[in-house]
């Protein structure tokens, strides 16, 4: 029997994905786009910042390591500029792994979707994000 996902949690919302990686995005414009309002990508941190400079995001999906400015660089601005968009972001990395990054991206009130991931994991941080953070912490569950 094939477990039916619901995404009736993130319906209507706008999603900023920030990857630079073509396989990623396309996983992610299959299966996000078609259940959101709006998906949009940048592939990267300078492309992100000029959009998000324009408009508003319900879920920010971003990678770390990217050309131009990476992801890091990024929050970091986020920060600054529209601080109540770090809550709303997903951090979707396989550079992760050291102690130093995890605390970064928790400290700056980020969820962490390990790369590589299902669509059943990436739904599962989304709801989580739209559903109040109940997954703030680093998501390991596999």
């Amino acid at each position: 029997m094939t477990e039916v996902i619901s995404t009736t949690a993130f319906a209507g919302k706008t999603v900023l994905l920030i990857d630079d990686d073509d396989f990623i995005v396309d996983v992610v414009r299959q299966s996000v786009g078609p259940v959101v309002s709006a998906l949009e990508v940048a592939k990267d941190g300078v492309d992100a910042l000029e959009i998000l400079k324009k408009k508003e995001f319900d879920i920010l999906l971003l990678d770390l390591k990217m050309p131009r400015m990476n992801g890091v660089t990024l929050i970091n601005h986020l920060r600054d500029l529209k601080p109540h968009l770090l809550d709303r972001t997903i951090v979707i990395t396989g550079n992760a792994e050291t102690k130093t990054v995890r605390a970064f991206i928790s400290d700056n009130g980020c969820m962490y979707l390990p790369k590589p991931f299902n669509v059943r994991e990436l739904y599962g941080a989304m709801t989580a994000l739209v559903q109040g953070g109940a997954m703030k912490s680093v998501l390991t569950a596999r």
